[in-house]
């Protein structure tokens, strides 16, 4: 069973934290695909710049350690 509907505290963002996969490539590869691996926060809000979401998955990763899957 999903772990989100275990505990009975499923959400919208939550749930998109758990559908969404955050993958280690190299710079260069980031670069070439607009740092594209970086797209988790851009689930959970849509309206986080660009420029922010590697301050934005750091903080959701502290946030909910257990739901950011990497």
């Amino acid at each position: 069973e999903n772990e989100l509907m275990a505990k009975g505290d499923w959400s919208p963002e939550k749930a998109q934290l758990g559908s969404s996969v955050h993958v280690h490539y190299p710079a260069f590869v980031d670069w070439l695909t607009h740092d594209i691996s970086w797209h988790v926060p851009h689930h959970v809000c849509v309206g986080i710049p660009h420029h922010a979401l590697r301050k934005a998955h750091r903080a959701l990763k502290e946030a909910y350690p257990t739901h950011v899957q990497e």
